[in-house]
């Protein structure tokens, strides 16, 4: 994956956890998730990065 299109998946996701905190709607644990996901997405991309194939 190359950078430009990691920064992108990045910034969807951040997106998507300032919508949620936007959107009365949504709780705390709705957001909780997005950002669980995100951070799940960073780490595998990272590990990914780390021991290419």
């Amino acid at each position: 994956m190359r950078k430009n299109e990691f920064v992108k998946e990045v910034e969807k996701y951040f997106i998507n956890i300032i919508k949620l905190c936007d959107n009365s709607t949504y709780t705390k644990s709705n957001i909780r998730q997005v950002a669980n996901d995100a951070c799940s997405f960073l780490y595998l991309k990272q590990n990914e990065n780390q021991n290419p194939r």
